[in-house]
């Protein structure tokens, strides 16, 4: 009985001590700040330590352990009717609780959002909402937006302009000059001020974008936002021109 009793605390200890310890160990003992990856090695030990409720519930009376059952069973339908309403865009999943997708970026960016993967969304949806209008891309991923050209669907882009000093100064008239109205799709690890390598239609190969090179961005509001990853604004001559005056303004470096 005694061995019992300590193998029961030992395991329960484990599901506990384990992930809170390698949390805590990647959040204080490391420079590691780039993704929620480092930590999911945790998530095998949480789940376990969920998975105890079902038998804690089962020790209920009758009518609490029906109630028990129920609240359960409701919470995992919620959990998979929610992870399915934003399919095939998995990696923008984020609860009710945190605002859902459409407010995740408030909370996590880089590659917990954005891995470039929405490139061939965007251009589906300047097809059927922008076909032949020039915008403005700023891209958080590997590869030039151009790659469309070669597979004979291009699109009319260029990069938008950085605030001043944040890149080289660049050859094309476009991205080497001030905001302009017109359509814009802007990276949310880009409009969160994330330093990156950028890519304009004047070359294949990509420019250094430092920090906060786009992060103006993120005093309009998007129409639209592709896989949530992506977002899409339309300025009008206010905007543009409020988004000018906010790009020129200089901002001290975060470290």
């Amino acid at each position: 009985m005694m061995r019992r009793n300590m193998e029961s605390w030992f395991e329960e200890a484990a599901t506990l001590v384990v992930p809170v310890f390698m949390i805590l160990a990647m959040t204080f003992l490391t420079d590691i700040n780039i993704g929620l990856r480092y930590i999911l090695p945790a998530l095998p030990y949480l789940y376990v330590g969920c998975g105890r409720v079902v038998p804690w519930i089962s020790q209920w009376p009758s009518k609490k352990r029906q109630t028990g059952f129920a609240i359960l069973a409701l919470s995992v339908c919620t959990a998979g009717v929610s992870s399915a309403s934003i399919a095939p865009h998995f990696l923008a999943y984020f609860n009710i609780l945190g605002g859902g997708p459409n407010r995740g970026d408030e909370h996590l960016i880089d590659s917990n959002l954005d891995w470039g993967q929405d490139l061939i969304g965007l251009q589906k949806w300047l097809s059927a909402n922008a076909s032949g209008e020039a915008v403005g891309i700023a891209y958080f991923g590997q590869i030039n937006p151009d790659i469309f050209r070669l597979r004979n669907t291009p699109i009319d882009w260029y990069l938008p302009p950085s605030r001043p000093g944040t890149m080289p100064v660049l050859p094309s008239g476009r991205a080497s000059g001030s905001i302009k109205p017109g359509l814009y799709a802007v990276s949310a690890s880009l409009a969160h001020g994330l330093p990156w390598r950028v890519y304009d239609a004047s070359r294949w190969a990509p420019y250094q974008a430092d920090q906060s090179a786009f992060d103006y961005f993120l005093k309009v509001k998007p129409i639209a936002k592709i896989g949530w990853s992506i977002f899409i604004y339309r300025l009008d001559e206010q905007q543009a021109e409020a988004l000018e005056q906010e790009r020129k303004r200089s901002i001290p470096v975060r470290k």
